[in-house]
């Protein structure tokens, strides 16, 4: 296999609208299982909730992430950086 290089984008945005907060730890996010996080977010998408504001499973004391299940809500995005990872086909080459 030919190695692949893929750009990821860092961003930071406002919300017009308030998410679910699933701050609260629940070890069940933080799994190779994503069984419960999908099942949650299926569940708060159907009851309307705008999205969710999760903690980052890489650094969860220090990141959070948001799933927005409304496009509407996001305003003024901005670019905070850029990271290419090369991929191999079995590992990831960072530079």
């Amino acid at each position: 296999m030919t190695p692949q290089t893929f750009r990821r984008e860092h961003l930071s945005f406002a919300l017009t609208e308030t998410l679910e907060d699933l701050r609260g730890g629940d070890p069940r996010l933080f799994t190779d299982d994503y069984t419960f996080p999908r099942d949650e977010g299926l569940r708060l998408r159907g009851a309307g909730a705008f999205g969710l504001r999760y903690p980052s499973v890489r650094d969860h004391k220090k990141r959070l992430c948001a799933g927005v299940f409304v496009p509407r809500i996001v305003a003024e995005p901005k670019h905070c950086d850029a990271a290419d990872f090369t991929w191999d086909g079995k590992r990831i080459i960072l530079p």
